[in-house]
């Protein structure tokens, strides 16, 4: 039986699985490390660490032409970040202008 309410299936590049360490960024950053992990169930956890603690924020995500559309399910609103990849396999995004690059430390 066909529903129309089904919700589409989110579409993930499996190039982006796992966890990346930033490496450098355009943007004003005073973060000591940060990371971002991509899992295959469309999950985004960023985490900031800063002045010794660190900040988690749990996101959603799906890809889609060379976009990472995210959300915080606590507070919604989608953001459309570019992505790509360098020859040597390192993550670029693209945020309004402000690039950073991440190199995978784990798959």
């Amino acid at each position: 039986m066909f529903s129309f309410f089904r919700k589409p299936k989110r579409v993930l590049d499996e190039r982006l699985f796992g966890k990346w360490r930033l490496i450098t960024t355009t943007a004003i950053d005073t973060a000591e490390d940060t990371v971002s992990e991509f899992t295959p169930d469309g999950r985004l956890i960023y985490s900031i660490t800063e002045g010794g603690n660190t900040g988690i924020m749990n996101l959603i995500y799906r890809t889609e032409n060379g976009y990472i559309l995210s959300n915080q399910p606590s507070h919604p609103r989608e953001d459309r970040t570019k992505y790509d990849f360098t020859e040597d396999g390192a993550l670029i995004l693209d945020y309004g202008g402000e690039r950073t690059t991440f190199s995978r430390i784990q798959k």
